[in-house]
Order: structure tokens, then C-alpha cells, then sequence
């Protein structure tokens, strides 16, 4: 895979903005912009000067290199904290393209991390959400999925599914008078405890989507009768 780069900060003045490299060169990258080349150790935040293409400091910030698989893209990763000026992180990025790298597709670290396994779909998608939660309390619930909560309820549910029709088949095979009572009670006793638990995770669905999203609320009433100094 190639080498990506990209500010994971909102583009503007700031105090500090934060520029993201990941892929094969971005070792290479890092020791390129230092001034005193150090040893760099895994997820080992250093202070650095940062070089232009002359050899001339343009600022210093914070670097921290975390190495694969061990990084959350599961490839060489770097976040570098510098100075919040536009200026400067359009220096470091156009230096990192001229080191070989390209710039990220929106959300591409995260397709990086789901494609080398770090995440799985329903984390990936979770990344999203946990950003543009609207609530304190959404954002705490998708947290919950961006932690693998849903992820292990699915595997689990698909693990009693499987067991569940494992069981009936085996049985079906090896007994001449069908499927014996006892074991037709003891699976639907499985499916139905398996169904509650799918519509509470559809509810929880529901309730964090409104959580994070809000909620389209119609207030009616006759022409005059104060809606409007509801706002």
C-alpha cells in the first residue's frame, strides 16, 4: 500500500493542528523533517524541529510514531501536532507528497484500519457517528459499539443460531420419529431469548440514532396561538 497524508484537525488558525501520515515511508518521512535525527520508539512522544526543503526550520511540534500492526491503521502510522497555522500544515503535507506520499480520501485511515483488521465494519461505522454526535449520552452509547459491544452480540447471536440448527440437524439425522419434543422446546426457548435480544438491540439502535442524528419534532397548532415563541 501507498503512503497517506492528511490533517485530522479542522483546516484553520489554531492553536494546534494535527497531521496524520500512514504507510510503508512514513518512518522515512519523519526522519526527513527533523533537524537532529533521533531514535524513533513506538507510540514514544518526541519534540522536533521541523525542516523545510532547504534545511530551514519552519516550526517545531510533537511527534508520535506508532509502528505496525500495532497503530490504529495497522500499517506505520505517524500524528504530528504542530503550530495551528494553515500555512504550516500545507508545508508539512506538500513535504510529505514530495517524500512520496499522496493525500488521504476522506476517511481513508479508517478504511485502512477495517481493511487490515484493526476494526470491523460496525466499529468503522461507529467512528463516524462517535464524531458527529449530537449528544453527550449518543456519543457514549456509540462509543459502546465503536468498543466492539455490537460486534460480540452479533458473533453471539450468530453462534446460538448455528448451534441451534446444528443441534435440530443431528438430531433430525441420526433419529427415525423426527425432531424429538424436548429438544423442539429447548431450541425455541433459545430462538425466543435470541429474538428479545435482537429487538432490545434494534431499540438501542433507534435510541442512539435519534441521540446522535436529533430528532425531526412537528410543532402544529392554529394560526397566532404562540408556536413561535417556542424558539
Amino acid at each position: 500500500m501507498d503512503t497517506v497524508v492528511a490533517c485530522s484537525t479542522p483546516f484553520g488558525s489554531s492553536a494546534l493542528s494535527v497531521v496524520r501520515v500512514s504507510g510503508p515511508k512514513t518512518k522515512g518521512f519523519v526522519l526527513s523533517l527533523q533537524k537532529n535525527t533521533k531514535k524513533i520508539k513506538h507510540s514514544s512522544p518526541f519534540l522536533s524541529s521541523f525542516l523545510d526543503e532547504d534545511g530551514v526550520v519552519f516550526d517545531e511540534g510533537i511527534v508520535t510514531v506508532f509502528f505496525g500492526p500495532n497503530s490504529y491503521t495497522g500499517e506505520d502510522l505517524a500524528e504530528i501536532s504542530c503550530h495551528g497555522n494553515p500555512i504550516i500544515v500545507d508545508q508539512i503535507i506538500s513535504l510529505a507528497c514530495s517524500f512520496g506520499c499522496r493525500i488521504a480520501e476522506p476517511g481513508e485511515f479508517t478504511k485502512r484500519a477495517y481493511l487490515s483488521g484493526k476494526l470491523d465494519i460496525s466499529q468503522a461505522e461507529a467512528v463516524s457517528s462517535l464524531i458527529s454526535s449530537r449528544s453527550l449520552e449518543g456519543a457514549k452509547l456509540t462509543y459502546k459499539n465503536l468498543g466492539g459491544e455490537l460486534s460480540a452480540n452479533i458473533s453471539s447471536a450468530k453462534e446460538t443460531l448455528i448451534s441451534v440448527v446444528g443441534e435440530i440437524e443431528f438430531n433430525l439425522d441420526i433419529s427415525e420419529e423426527g425432531l424429538q419434543p424436548d429438544l423442539f422446546t429447548k431450541s425455541s426457548q433459545k430462538i425466543l431469548l435470541l429474538k428479545n435480544k435482537m429487538e432490545e438491540a434494534l431499540s438501542g439502535f433507534k435510541k442512539t440514532n435519534i441521540l446522535n442524528l436529533g430528532a425531526s419534532v412537528v410543532i402544529a397548532g392554529p394560526t397566532n396561538a404562540g408556536k413561535s415563541t417556542l424558539f
